[in-house]
This record gives structure tokens, sequence and C-alpha cells, in this order.
């Protein structure tokens, strides 16, 4: 199992994409955010932290 890079819980369900994995949830809520939700900021701040990581 991993950890979600977004939501921080651990799933079988996901993606990875470049360091970060993504849990199918978080995945699907990704996949139908607006770039003006506020929300849409935030996780594109967290998938940019897991791209400077060395580690899953």
């Amino acid at each position: 199992m991993a950890k979600c890079t977004i939501c921080n819980r651990t799933s079988e369900n996901g993606i990875r994409f470049l360091q970060a994995y993504i849990c199918h949830t978080c995945e699907k809520e990704l996949l139908e955010l607006k770039a003006t939700d506020p929300r849409y900021r935030e996780v594109i701040e967290k998938l940019k932290q897991a791209s400077y990581s060395t580690t899953f």
C-alpha cells in the first residue's frame, strides 16, 4: 500500500505521477477540478512538493 500525496491516506488503487502517488479518489477529484477552484492550487502545490522529493 502507498500513501497518497494529496490526502495522505493509504490505498492500493491509484497511480504514480513523477514522485507522487495519487489514490483513485484524489485522481477522480483532480480530473474534475477546475483551475478556478481554490482546491486546485492546493493540489498543484502538493504535487510540486512531491516532484522535488527523492522518496515515495
